[in-house]
């Protein structure tokens, strides 16, 4: 996949800052990723970290969404308009 390509999948799944936006710019990026179903390691590898840091970006959106799992954390970013908006 290209960075053009990259870019606008991500631009398509995470649409700008919206007011009350409970995620930073980075976390709805991973949350972007892992709704494209990409690993922990996939997505460390896109985004240029650890495999450390992309586990701790997923854990943290987890809490912030309130949520035990990747699926549910998903499901929850398109309830809140996240993720392009309502599913």
């Amino acid at each position: 996949m290209t960075t053009l390509e990259r870019n606008a999948m991500l631009d398509a799944l995470a649409p700008g800052p919206s007011a009350g936006t409970p995620l930073t710019g980075r976390q709805r990026e991973v949350l972007a990723l892992m709704a494209a179903g990409l690993t922990n390691q996939q997505i460390a590898r896109r985004i240029h970290v650890t495999a450390t840091t992309a586990s701790t970006l997923v854990r943290r959106i987890l809490a912030k969404l309130d949520v035990t799992n990747r699926a549910a954390a998903v499901n929850r970013g398109w309830e809140l308009g996240l993720l392009g908006g309502a599913r």
